[in-house]
């Protein structure tokens, strides 16, 4: 028999307790009426003590399999302070570059946050060393930063990036070089 709801199984445990008053003997005549109910009080204390047990472990086991509140993490990519002057502007986007694809030389007057999705990228700032930034990786330009080198380092896989651009009125996000 399946036992579904927990008022299934108190049901259950309520009938097999009054069955049991009926097997156990009592004369009338012998004044312990008492004891027997006390023997009844204990099987339903115990056959409702059984049940909730029964009832909980479920969904106890339910919980576990379940993803909780503290599942959620923060992990911190970058913190910086806003160079001073009135940076109240913000605009998001995702760049692909594809297999081997490279932007132009390049300068970002207002400040940005990169963050690699995807794939390999390769870039060089202001004459710099050339860094690599594989999935998962970010970096931060200062506004005026000279962007030398930003290509794909792979040539058979996209790359993509989310680019967040923090700039004050009337500045560009994106200037070419030539």
């Amino acid at each position: 028999m399946a036992l579904g709801s927990t008022e299934d199984r108190v049901v259950v445990a309520t009938q097999a307790a009054l069955l049991t008053k009926d097997r156990i003997s009592f004369d009338p005549s012998s004044g312990k009426e008492d004891s027997v109910m006390e023997h009844i009080r204990t099987y339903l204390l115990r056959a409702f003590l059984s049940a909730g047990v029964v009832a909980i472990g479920p969904a106890t086991a339910a919980q576990q399999q379940r993803p909780s509140a503290s599942s959620v993490t923060r992990t911190d990519l970058l913190k910086r302070v806003l160079p001073a002057g009135n940076f109240r502007n913000v605009q998001a986007s995702v760049i692909e570059l594809g297999p081997g694809a490279a932007a132009p030389r390049h300068r970002h007057d207002v400040a940005v946050l990169a963050y690699v999705v995807e794939g390999t990228v390769e870039n060089q700032f202001g004459g710099g060393a050339t860094q690599i930034h594989k999935a998962g990786d970010s970096w931060w330009e200062e506004p005026g930063t000279v962007h030398d080198v930003a290509r794909n380092a792979s040539k058979t896989a996209r790359a993509r990036l989310l680019v967040v651009y923090i700039g004050e009125e009337g500045k560009a996000a994106t200037v070419p070089i030539r």
